[in-house]
Protein backbone atom coordinates (compact mmCIF):
# COMPACT_ATOMS: atom_id res chain seq x y z
CA UNK A 1 0.00 0.00 0.00
CA UNK A 2 1.19 4.12 -0.22
CA UNK A 3 -0.11 5.62 2.50
CA UNK A 4 -0.70 8.92 0.14
CA UNK A 5 -3.27 6.72 -1.88
CA UNK A 6 -5.66 7.09 2.13
CA UNK A 7 -5.86 10.83 1.31
CA UNK A 8 -7.58 12.69 -1.87
CA UNK A 9 -6.16 14.42 -4.39
CA UNK A 10 -8.29 17.23 -5.11
CA UNK A 11 -8.71 21.10 -4.53
CA UNK A 12 -10.79 21.32 -1.56
CA UNK A 13 -9.54 21.70 1.90
CA UNK A 14 -7.56 19.89 3.64
CA UNK A 15 -5.74 21.71 6.55
CA UNK A 16 -6.73 25.67 8.09
CA UNK A 17 -4.66 27.25 10.27
CA UNK A 18 -4.94 31.28 10.74
CA UNK A 19 -5.30 32.61 7.33
CA UNK A 20 -3.45 29.85 5.71
CA UNK A 21 -5.59 27.54 3.34
CA UNK A 22 -3.94 24.10 2.10
CA UNK A 23 -5.79 22.01 -0.32
CA UNK A 24 -5.63 18.42 -1.07
CA UNK A 25 -3.41 18.68 -4.21
CA UNK A 26 -0.74 21.54 -2.33
CA UNK A 27 -0.76 19.23 0.34
CA UNK A 28 0.52 16.07 -1.84
CA UNK A 29 3.09 18.52 -3.36
CA UNK A 30 3.82 19.63 -0.47
CA UNK A 31 4.81 15.85 0.94
CA UNK A 32 6.42 14.48 -2.74
CA UNK A 33 8.90 17.97 -2.10
CA UNK A 34 9.66 17.15 1.84
CA UNK A 35 9.95 13.88 1.20
CA UNK A 36 12.94 14.10 -1.27
CA UNK A 37 14.65 16.61 1.09
CA UNK A 38 13.85 14.29 4.25
CA UNK A 39 15.97 11.75 1.76
CA UNK A 40 18.64 14.38 1.12
CA UNK A 41 19.17 14.52 4.73
CA UNK A 42 19.97 11.09 4.70
CA UNK A 43 16.84 9.40 6.86
CA UNK A 44 16.00 6.30 4.87
CA UNK A 45 13.28 3.37 5.27
CA UNK A 46 12.82 2.22 8.91
CA UNK A 47 14.86 5.29 10.69
CA UNK A 48 13.31 5.97 13.99
CA UNK A 49 12.68 10.02 13.63
CA UNK A 50 11.53 12.25 16.85
CA UNK A 51 9.89 15.11 15.84
CA UNK A 52 9.16 17.60 18.47
CA UNK A 53 6.59 20.68 17.44
CA UNK A 54 3.63 22.04 18.31
CA UNK A 55 0.45 21.50 15.99
CA UNK A 56 0.82 23.04 12.73
CA UNK A 57 0.40 22.62 9.04
CA UNK A 58 4.33 21.41 8.51
CA UNK A 59 3.58 18.52 11.87
CA UNK A 60 1.48 17.37 9.29
CA UNK A 61 3.86 17.58 6.54
CA UNK A 62 6.30 15.87 8.08
CA UNK A 63 4.67 12.99 9.83
CA UNK A 64 3.13 11.84 5.60
CA UNK A 65 6.74 12.62 4.78
CA UNK A 66 8.18 10.20 6.74
CA UNK A 67 5.85 7.60 6.08
CA UNK A 68 6.03 8.48 2.59
CA UNK A 69 9.90 6.95 2.29
CA UNK A 70 9.38 4.59 4.49
CA UNK A 71 10.53 5.93 8.20
CA UNK A 72 8.92 6.05 11.37
CA UNK A 73 7.52 9.40 13.44
CA UNK A 74 8.23 9.19 16.72
CA UNK A 75 6.13 12.54 18.01
CA UNK A 76 7.19 14.31 21.09
CA UNK A 77 6.15 17.25 23.74
CA UNK A 78 8.04 19.73 23.06
CA UNK A 79 7.16 20.73 26.18
CA UNK A 80 9.51 18.34 27.55
CA UNK A 81 12.48 18.68 29.48
CA UNK A 82 15.80 17.85 28.83
CA UNK A 83 15.65 15.18 31.06
CA UNK A 84 12.72 13.72 29.50
CA UNK A 85 13.58 14.29 26.17
CA UNK A 86 17.12 12.67 26.99
CA UNK A 87 15.28 9.08 27.85
CA UNK A 88 13.70 9.39 25.18
CA UNK A 89 16.03 9.62 22.76
CA UNK A 90 18.24 7.23 24.80
CA UNK A 91 15.41 4.62 24.20
CA UNK A 92 14.88 5.23 20.53
CA UNK A 93 17.91 6.24 19.42
CA UNK A 94 16.66 8.03 16.43
CA UNK A 95 17.96 8.59 13.25
CA UNK A 96 17.68 12.02 12.91
CA UNK A 97 15.50 14.84 15.34
CA UNK A 98 13.10 16.99 13.78
CA UNK A 99 12.80 20.35 15.40
CA UNK A 100 10.17 23.08 14.67
CA UNK A 101 11.61 26.15 14.32
CA UNK A 102 11.41 28.40 17.02
CA UNK A 103 11.48 25.60 19.16
CA UNK A 104 14.47 25.78 21.58
CA UNK A 105 15.36 21.65 22.69
CA UNK A 106 18.66 21.32 24.57
CA UNK A 107 20.12 17.86 23.85
CA UNK A 108 23.05 15.35 24.70
CA UNK A 109 23.25 14.63 21.11
CA UNK A 110 25.48 15.89 18.35
CA UNK A 111 23.59 19.23 16.73
CA UNK A 112 24.31 17.12 13.23
CA UNK A 113 21.32 14.69 13.86
CA UNK A 114 19.05 18.06 14.61
CA UNK A 115 16.91 19.21 11.51
CA UNK A 116 14.82 22.20 11.96
CA UNK A 117 11.84 22.74 9.91
CA UNK A 118 10.61 23.75 7.52
CA UNK A 119 12.81 22.29 5.85
CA UNK A 120 14.00 23.94 2.08
CA UNK A 121 12.42 22.43 -0.49
CA UNK A 122 14.47 19.89 -2.61
CA UNK A 123 14.44 20.84 -6.80
CA UNK A 124 15.35 17.09 -7.22
CA UNK A 125 13.06 14.06 -7.52
CA UNK A 126 14.88 10.99 -5.81
CA UNK A 127 11.73 9.63 -4.28
CA UNK A 128 10.89 6.53 -5.30
CA UNK A 129 7.45 4.77 -4.71
CA UNK A 130 7.67 2.79 -1.70
CA UNK A 131 5.03 0.04 -1.33
CA UNK A 132 4.22 -0.42 2.71
CA UNK A 133 3.37 -3.41 4.75
CA UNK A 134 -0.22 -2.38 6.63
CA UNK A 135 1.44 -4.51 9.49
CA UNK A 136 4.80 -2.32 9.64
CA UNK A 137 5.43 0.27 12.48
CA UNK A 138 3.67 2.90 11.17
CA UNK A 139 4.31 5.56 14.53
CA UNK A 140 5.62 5.29 17.86
CA UNK A 141 3.89 7.45 20.54
CA UNK A 142 5.03 7.84 24.06
CA UNK A 143 2.52 7.74 27.03
CA UNK A 144 2.00 10.67 29.55
CA UNK A 145 4.40 9.30 31.66
CA UNK A 146 1.68 10.00 34.68
CA UNK A 147 3.64 7.77 36.99
CA UNK A 148 7.10 8.71 35.93
CA UNK A 149 8.09 6.24 33.39
CA UNK A 150 6.61 7.06 29.97
CA UNK A 151 6.46 3.99 27.47
CA UNK A 152 6.76 4.22 24.23
CA UNK A 153 3.70 2.43 22.16
CA UNK A 154 4.30 0.85 18.83
CA UNK A 155 1.04 1.18 16.46
CA UNK A 156 1.14 0.03 12.89
CA UNK A 157 -0.79 1.18 9.24
CA UNK A 158 -2.94 -1.20 10.07
CA UNK A 159 -3.97 0.04 13.79
CA UNK A 160 -4.05 3.88 12.36
CA UNK A 161 -6.64 2.88 9.28
CA UNK A 162 -8.76 0.65 10.62
CA UNK A 163 -9.06 2.72 13.88
CA UNK A 164 -10.01 5.84 11.11
CA UNK A 165 -12.11 4.11 9.09
CA UNK A 166 -14.73 2.87 12.77
CA UNK A 167 -14.07 6.51 14.11
CA UNK A 168 -15.67 7.70 10.53
CA UNK A 169 -18.69 5.45 9.66
CA UNK A 170 -19.38 6.26 13.69
CA UNK A 171 -19.21 10.02 13.34
CA UNK A 172 -20.56 9.91 9.92
CA UNK A 173 -17.48 12.32 8.69
CA UNK A 174 -17.37 13.15 4.97
CA UNK A 175 -15.53 15.46 2.90
CA UNK A 176 -17.21 18.99 3.21
CA UNK A 177 -16.73 18.22 7.08
CA UNK A 178 -14.10 20.32 9.00
CA UNK A 179 -12.48 19.10 12.62
CA UNK A 180 -11.39 21.26 14.88
CA UNK A 181 -8.04 20.16 16.19
CA UNK A 182 -8.52 20.73 20.05
CA UNK A 183 -5.97 18.03 21.28
CA UNK A 184 -2.11 17.96 20.85
CA UNK A 185 -0.59 16.19 18.00
CA UNK A 186 1.50 14.07 19.91
CA UNK A 187 -1.23 12.22 21.77
CA UNK A 188 -3.10 9.25 20.27
CA UNK A 189 -6.08 12.25 20.92
CA UNK A 190 -4.80 14.43 18.85
CA UNK A 191 -2.88 12.50 16.23
CA UNK A 192 -6.15 10.68 15.76
CA UNK A 193 -7.99 13.98 14.43
CA UNK A 194 -5.08 13.97 11.90
CA UNK A 195 -5.56 10.77 10.43
CA UNK A 196 -9.85 10.37 10.72
CA UNK A 197 -10.19 13.90 9.07
CA UNK A 198 -7.86 13.47 5.97
CA UNK A 199 -8.55 9.90 5.46
CA UNK A 200 -12.69 11.18 5.13
CA UNK A 201 -11.61 13.96 3.22
CA UNK A 202 -12.71 16.62 5.51
CA UNK A 203 -10.52 19.63 6.80
CA UNK A 204 -8.33 19.98 10.00
CA UNK A 205 -8.84 23.02 11.53
CA UNK A 206 -5.51 24.14 13.71
CA UNK A 207 -6.34 26.76 16.36
CA UNK A 208 -3.93 29.49 17.24
CA UNK A 209 -2.93 27.32 19.99
CA UNK A 210 -4.96 24.79 22.45
CA UNK A 211 -6.07 27.35 25.19
CA UNK A 212 -9.70 27.28 25.81
CA UNK A 213 -9.68 30.76 24.58
CA UNK A 214 -8.05 29.83 21.01
CA UNK A 215 -10.32 27.27 20.93
CA UNK A 216 -13.27 29.36 21.36
CA UNK A 217 -12.15 31.81 19.30
CA UNK A 218 -11.37 28.92 16.82
CA UNK A 219 -15.30 27.75 16.78
CA UNK A 220 -16.82 31.26 16.22
CA UNK A 221 -14.79 31.73 13.06
CA UNK A 222 -14.54 28.33 11.29
CA UNK A 223 -17.61 26.86 12.70
CA UNK A 224 -16.59 23.14 12.49
CA UNK A 225 -18.81 20.04 12.34
CA UNK A 226 -16.24 18.34 15.51
CA UNK A 227 -14.61 18.65 17.93
CA UNK A 228 -12.35 16.44 20.80
CA UNK A 229 -12.04 17.36 24.24
CA UNK A 230 -10.89 16.38 27.79
CA UNK A 231 -13.38 17.10 30.43
CA UNK A 232 -10.74 19.73 31.89
CA UNK A 233 -10.86 22.12 29.16
CA UNK A 234 -15.03 21.21 28.69
CA UNK A 235 -15.46 22.30 32.31
CA UNK A 236 -13.28 25.14 31.55
CA UNK A 237 -15.40 26.20 28.53
CA UNK A 238 -18.75 25.70 30.05
CA UNK A 239 -17.61 27.90 33.19
CA UNK A 240 -17.26 30.83 30.60
CA UNK A 241 -21.13 30.09 29.64
CA UNK A 242 -19.86 29.72 25.52
CA UNK A 243 -22.68 28.34 23.12
CA UNK A 244 -21.70 26.10 20.71
CA UNK A 245 -22.71 26.60 16.75
CA UNK A 246 -25.32 24.58 15.52
CA UNK A 247 -22.56 23.11 13.04
CA UNK A 248 -20.95 21.08 15.87
CA UNK A 249 -22.71 17.94 15.78
CA UNK A 250 -19.84 15.70 17.37
CA UNK A 251 -18.26 16.77 20.92
CA UNK A 252 -15.99 13.93 21.76
CA UNK A 253 -15.81 13.72 25.34
CA UNK A 254 -12.98 11.03 27.03
CA UNK A 255 -9.44 11.02 28.43
CA UNK A 256 -10.48 10.12 31.58
CA UNK A 257 -13.34 8.89 34.04
CA UNK A 258 -16.45 10.85 32.49
CA UNK A 259 -18.35 13.22 34.82
CA UNK A 260 -22.24 12.22 34.81
CA UNK A 261 -22.68 15.48 35.75
CA UNK A 262 -20.86 17.67 33.28
CA UNK A 263 -22.41 15.93 30.29
CA UNK A 264 -25.98 16.24 31.57
CA UNK A 265 -25.05 20.15 32.47
CA UNK A 266 -23.31 20.56 28.73
CA UNK A 267 -26.75 18.65 27.10
CA UNK A 268 -28.56 20.97 28.59
CA UNK A 269 -26.63 23.88 27.48
CA UNK A 270 -27.11 22.70 23.91
CA UNK A 271 -23.71 20.44 23.44
CA UNK A 272 -23.77 17.26 21.43
CA UNK A 273 -21.44 15.04 23.50
CA UNK A 274 -20.54 11.75 22.62
CA UNK A 275 -18.97 9.70 25.34
CA UNK A 276 -15.54 8.15 24.40
CA UNK A 277 -13.49 4.97 25.83
CA UNK A 278 -10.43 4.26 24.55
CA UNK A 279 -6.10 4.73 24.77
CA UNK A 280 -2.96 4.88 23.05
CA UNK A 281 -2.83 1.39 23.19
CA UNK A 282 -6.58 0.79 21.47
CA UNK A 283 -5.44 3.53 18.95
CA UNK A 284 -7.90 6.20 20.07
CA UNK A 285 -11.54 5.47 20.82
CA UNK A 286 -12.74 2.09 20.70
CA UNK A 287 -16.30 2.50 21.90
CA UNK A 288 -18.49 5.36 21.55
CA UNK A 289 -22.09 6.47 23.26
CA UNK A 290 -24.24 9.74 21.62
CA UNK A 291 -26.09 11.04 24.75
CA UNK A 292 -29.52 11.71 24.15
CA UNK A 293 -32.45 12.70 26.64
CA UNK A 294 -32.85 8.72 26.60
CA UNK A 295 -29.62 7.90 28.10
CA UNK A 296 -28.65 11.15 30.18
CA UNK A 297 -27.88 9.83 33.36
CA UNK A 298 -26.26 6.52 32.11
CA UNK A 299 -22.51 6.06 32.69
CA UNK A 300 -22.07 4.06 29.73
CA UNK A 301 -19.26 4.52 27.21
CA UNK A 302 -21.01 2.89 24.50
CA UNK A 303 -20.54 -0.27 22.07
CA UNK A 304 -17.72 -1.13 20.68
CA UNK A 305 -16.44 -0.02 17.44
CA UNK A 306 -15.27 -1.78 14.22
CA UNK A 307 -14.34 -5.59 14.55
CA UNK A 308 -12.70 -4.95 18.00
CA UNK A 309 -13.76 -6.58 20.75
CA UNK A 310 -13.89 -6.43 24.29
CA UNK A 311 -14.46 -8.90 27.57
CA UNK A 312 -13.87 -8.64 30.90
CA UNK A 313 -10.92 -10.40 32.58
CA UNK A 314 -10.12 -10.69 36.53
CA UNK A 315 -12.45 -7.01 36.33
CA UNK A 316 -10.38 -5.92 33.67
CA UNK A 317 -11.52 -4.44 30.72
CA UNK A 318 -9.22 -6.17 27.47
CA UNK A 319 -9.33 -5.57 24.10
CA UNK A 320 -8.89 -7.47 20.71
CA UNK A 321 -9.15 -5.82 17.29
CA UNK A 322 -7.19 -4.42 14.72
CA UNK A 323 -6.90 -1.03 16.63
CA UNK A 324 -4.88 -2.84 19.44
CA UNK A 325 -1.41 -1.73 19.21
CA UNK A 326 1.62 -4.43 18.50
CA UNK A 327 3.35 -3.26 21.66
CA UNK A 328 5.84 -1.50 23.51
CA UNK A 329 9.14 0.17 22.07
CA UNK A 330 11.58 -2.27 23.75
CA UNK A 331 9.52 -3.30 27.04
CA UNK A 332 7.27 -6.22 27.19
CA UNK A 333 3.66 -6.02 27.04
CA UNK A 334 1.26 -9.65 27.98
CA UNK A 335 -1.77 -10.45 25.70
CA UNK A 336 -3.86 -12.85 27.57
CA UNK A 337 -3.63 -16.37 25.86
CA UNK A 338 -6.64 -15.98 23.34
CA UNK A 339 -4.91 -12.38 22.01
CA UNK A 340 -6.55 -9.74 24.32
CA UNK A 341 -4.78 -6.80 25.57
CA UNK A 342 -5.72 -6.58 28.71
CA UNK A 343 -6.01 -2.79 30.29
CA UNK A 344 -5.87 -1.79 33.72
CA UNK A 345 -9.02 -0.12 33.52
CA UNK A 346 -12.00 -1.57 35.88
CA UNK A 347 -15.15 -2.55 34.64
CA UNK A 348 -17.39 -3.98 33.40
CA UNK A 349 -20.13 -4.91 30.08
CA UNK A 350 -24.28 -4.87 30.58
CA UNK A 351 -26.80 -6.92 28.78
CA UNK A 352 -26.65 -4.53 25.96
CA UNK A 353 -23.14 -5.30 25.31
CA UNK A 354 -22.25 -1.36 26.49
CA UNK A 355 -19.19 -1.15 28.87
CA UNK A 356 -19.01 0.69 31.77
CA UNK A 357 -15.41 1.44 32.85
CA UNK A 358 -15.81 1.78 36.90
CA UNK A 359 -12.33 3.41 37.30
CA UNK A 360 -8.48 2.09 36.89
CA UNK A 361 -6.37 -0.62 39.29
CA UNK A 362 -4.56 2.21 40.35
CA UNK A 363 -7.68 4.20 41.35
CA UNK A 364 -8.65 1.30 43.90
CA UNK A 365 -7.52 1.03 47.57
CA UNK A 366 -7.73 -1.59 50.36
CA UNK A 367 -7.82 0.16 53.61
CA UNK A 368 -8.39 -1.84 56.67
CA UNK A 369 -9.96 -4.61 54.15
CA UNK A 370 -12.38 -2.31 52.74
CA UNK A 371 -12.02 -1.91 48.60
CA UNK A 372 -12.71 2.20 48.51
CA UNK A 373 -12.91 4.20 45.05
CA UNK A 374 -10.24 6.73 44.94
CA UNK A 375 -12.57 8.73 42.16
CA UNK A 376 -15.76 8.49 43.69
CA UNK A 377 -14.68 10.68 46.90
CA UNK A 378 -12.83 12.54 44.43
CA UNK A 379 -16.39 13.27 42.71
CA UNK A 380 -17.63 14.70 46.33
CA UNK A 381 -14.63 16.63 47.48
CA UNK A 382 -14.67 18.68 43.84
CA UNK A 383 -18.20 19.61 45.27
CA UNK A 384 -16.72 21.15 48.57
CA UNK A 385 -17.17 25.03 48.54
CA UNK A 386 -13.72 25.87 49.72
CA UNK A 387 -11.90 24.03 46.98
CA UNK A 388 -11.01 24.68 43.25
CA UNK A 389 -9.56 21.69 42.24
CA UNK A 390 -8.57 18.70 44.14
CA UNK A 391 -7.62 14.69 43.40
CA UNK A 392 -8.07 11.68 46.07
CA UNK A 393 -4.85 9.75 46.61
CA UNK A 394 -3.94 6.44 48.62
CA UNK A 395 -0.81 6.50 50.71
CA UNK A 396 0.19 3.48 52.24
CA UNK A 397 -0.41 3.04 56.50
CA UNK A 398 1.36 0.19 58.96
CA UNK A 399 -2.20 0.67 60.32
CA UNK A 400 -4.68 0.55 57.84
CA UNK A 401 -2.46 -0.91 54.77
CA UNK A 402 -3.53 2.64 52.88
CA UNK A 403 -5.07 5.67 53.60
CA UNK A 404 -7.16 7.84 51.66
CA UNK A 405 -5.48 11.25 51.34
CA UNK A 406 -6.59 14.47 49.24
CA UNK A 407 -4.35 17.35 47.63
CA UNK A 408 -6.53 20.27 46.86
CA UNK A 409 -6.06 24.02 45.76
CA UNK A 410 -8.18 25.79 47.87
CA UNK A 411 -10.21 29.15 46.83
CA UNK A 412 -8.13 32.30 47.49
CA UNK A 413 -5.41 29.81 48.48
CA UNK A 414 -7.74 30.12 51.96
CA UNK A 415 -6.39 27.15 54.41
CA UNK A 416 -9.01 25.07 56.33
CA UNK A 417 -9.75 21.93 58.26
CA UNK A 418 -9.98 18.16 57.41
CA UNK A 419 -12.77 17.78 60.08
CA UNK A 420 -14.69 20.60 57.65
CA UNK A 421 -14.42 18.64 54.47
CA UNK A 422 -15.21 15.51 56.47
CA UNK A 423 -18.18 16.94 58.21
CA UNK A 424 -19.36 17.78 54.29
CA UNK A 425 -18.28 14.34 52.82
CA UNK A 426 -20.16 12.89 55.82
CA UNK A 427 -23.69 13.46 53.66
CA UNK A 428 -22.30 11.16 50.95
CA UNK A 429 -19.80 8.51 51.94
CA UNK A 430 -19.39 6.27 54.87
CA UNK A 431 -17.09 7.05 57.84
CA UNK A 432 -14.69 4.84 56.03
CA UNK A 433 -14.27 6.65 52.82
CA UNK A 434 -13.26 9.57 54.55
CA UNK A 435 -10.08 10.99 53.82
CA UNK A 436 -7.67 10.84 56.80
CA UNK A 437 -4.90 13.15 55.56
CA UNK A 438 -4.95 16.67 53.41
CA UNK A 439 -2.12 18.48 51.62
CA UNK A 440 -2.55 21.75 50.14
CA UNK A 441 -0.49 22.55 47.01
CA UNK A 442 -0.85 25.67 44.72
CA UNK A 443 -2.09 23.46 41.43
CA UNK A 444 -2.54 19.83 40.94
CA UNK A 445 0.31 18.62 38.08
CA UNK A 446 -1.66 17.61 34.76
CA UNK A 447 -0.44 17.18 31.26
CA UNK A 448 -2.19 18.78 28.33
CA UNK A 449 -4.62 15.95 28.47
CA UNK A 450 -5.32 16.81 31.50
CA UNK A 451 -4.34 13.67 33.50
CA UNK A 452 -2.98 13.88 36.67
CA UNK A 453 0.68 13.66 36.96
CA UNK A 454 1.22 10.97 39.84
CA UNK A 455 4.74 11.59 40.36
CA UNK A 456 5.03 15.44 40.15
CA UNK A 457 2.08 15.66 42.59
CA UNK A 458 3.95 12.96 45.22
CA UNK A 459 6.84 15.22 44.93
CA UNK A 460 4.84 18.33 45.58
CA UNK A 461 3.63 16.70 48.79
CA UNK A 462 6.60 15.81 50.11
CA UNK A 463 6.99 19.21 51.68
CA UNK A 464 3.79 19.54 53.04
Amino acid sequence: MEILNYIPLNNSAAIIFNDITINYSKLHNKISKTSNSLLENNIKLDDRVILISNNSIDFIIQVFSLWNIGAIPVPINPNFTKNELNNIVDQVLPEKILVEENINVKLDISTNDIINFPIKNSDKNIINKINIDKNKTALILFSSGSSGKAKGIKLSFNNLISSALAQIKFLNLKKENKYLASLPFYHIGGFSIITRTLFSGGAIIIPKSIKNEDIITAIEKHKPNSISLVLTQLKRILEKNFQPSVNLNNILIGGSLIDTSLVIEAVKKGWKIIKVYGSTETCSFITAQRVNPKNLDSKSVGKVLGNNKIKIIDNKIAIKGDSVMQGYFNQQVDFSGDGYFITEDIGYIDENNELFVEGRKDDIIISGGENISLKEIEYYVNKFEKIKDSTVIGIKDKEWGEIVAVSVVSINNDLFLLSDLNDFLSGYLAKYKLPKKIFFVDQIPRNEMGKILRYALMEKIKGC
